[in-house]
Parts: structure tokens; C-alpha cells; sequence
């Protein structure tokens, strides 16, 4: 009799046991698969941040080239002599209309 009170306690021991650990590895798989789409999302917020921060460089170098443009002699010159009608010594200016 205490042998099959002991079996049977063993049986529902077992029973919870594999209960638990079939909730324990759902709850893992679960906690894996958010991970996974956690760092997909992550990944690619990664390439839309790099591909902008290119974009960003490749436009400060543009503007660099355009300041460094704007700064020139030949470009002041240009300026000077087209907007404000400036000419050397000894230059004559042809204004055509």
C-alpha cells in the first residue's frame, strides 16, 4: 500500500517536473524568437543609419568643393567683373544688352 501511495507520488512529481520544463523551454523559445526580431530591427536601423551618415559625408564634401569654389580668386574675379562691373587698369568694360 505505502508502495503505490510512493509510486503514485513519483508519477505526479514526474508529471509536474515535465510539465515544467516543457513551459521552461517554451518560455526559451519564445525569449529566442524576440531576440531574433529585436536584432533584425536593430541590423537594419544600423544600415539606414550608415547609409545616411554616407549621404551626410559625401555632402559636406560637395559643400567644402563649393565653398573652396566661392573662395577662389578666379571666382571673386568673376563676380567682381560680372555683378559689380569692376575692371582691371587700363581694362575697358563692354556692357552688352
Amino acid at each position: 500500500m505505502i508502495n503505490l501511495i510512493t509510486m503514485k507520488m513519483n508519477i505526479k512529481t514526474l508529471k509536474i517536473i515535465t510539465v515544467s520544463l516543457v513551459m521552461f523551454i517554451a518560455l526559451l523559445f519564445f525569449a529566442a524568437v524576440f531576440n531574433l526580431i529585436s536584432l533584425a530591427r536593430i541590423s537594419s536601423r544600423e544600415a539606414r543609419l550608415l547609409r545616411e551618415l554616407e549621404e551626410a559625408q559625401v555632402q559636406i564634401i560637395q559643400n567644402e568643393n563649393e565653398i573652396g569654389y566661392r573662395e577662389s580668386d578666379e571666382n571673386i574675379e568673376r563676380h567682381a567683373r560680372e555683378l559689380l562691373n569692376m575692371n582691371r587698369r587700363g581694362e575697358t568694360a563692354f556692357v552688352g544688352r
